[in-house]
């Protein structure tokens, strides 16, 4: 996955809400005369991920801000923004991820925009996920899992083996511990 694809993902994502009317914008788009209402996506920032998706793909978790801005001439603007703020935060929810990890939403509160945009209002949507930049495993290419040891005792004499487990790989399947244990 690129970050290009997850850009393009988001954006037309939040351009499926009715409300935005398909004014969403990321960097190179930002300009001084906002169009109102519209979004702002950005990526702010990416840190180490909880998850491993292994081949060379560099495993981040990324935190991006939707930033939601209407006139502040519009009628009941206060309340606009706000209702528009949420419904970004449902509608991302709703997606639950983009070829990543699960989408999660870290906070939506008021924001103040980088550059001040003088008569908008601005909130923010922060939201987050795991994903894999870059190459990723190959189809044929097989997934390398964690290796467990576990020490198994034999039901009947008593002596115990070592088993490497894999991932969540089962040791025991049913027909090899029925077959390779003499049960009937």
């Amino acid at each position: 996955m690129t970050l290009e694809n997850m850009h393009v993902a988001l954006v037309g994502a939040i351009k499926q809400m009715d409300w935005t009317l398909g004014q969403v914008y990321t960097y190179e788009a930002m300009r001084e005369a906002e169009p109102s209402p519209s979004v702002r996506l950005e990526l702010t920032e990416g840190d180490d991920a909880s998850m491993v998706g292994g081949g060379d793909a560099l495993d981040v978790s990324l935190r991006w801000v939707a930033r939601v801005l209407i006139s502040a001439a519009a009628e009941n603007a206060e309340l606009l923004v706000r209702q528009y703020a949420f419904a970004t935060a449902r509608q991302l929810k709703r997606v639950g991820s983009i070829g990543a990890g699960i989408i999660r939403i870290v906070r939506v509160a008021p924001d103040e925009f980088k550059e001040p945009l003088n008569g908008y209002l601005t909130w923010m949507v922060e939201f987050e996920f795991d994903a894999p930049l870059g190459e990723t495993i190959e189809a044929d290419e097989p997934v390398i899992n964690p290796m467990n040891l576990t020490m198994v005792k034999h039901c009947c004499t008593g002596d115990t083996e070592v088993f490497e487990v894999f991932g969540d790989q089962d040791p025991f399947p049913v027909e090899e511990v029925i077959g390779g244990h003499g049960v009937a």
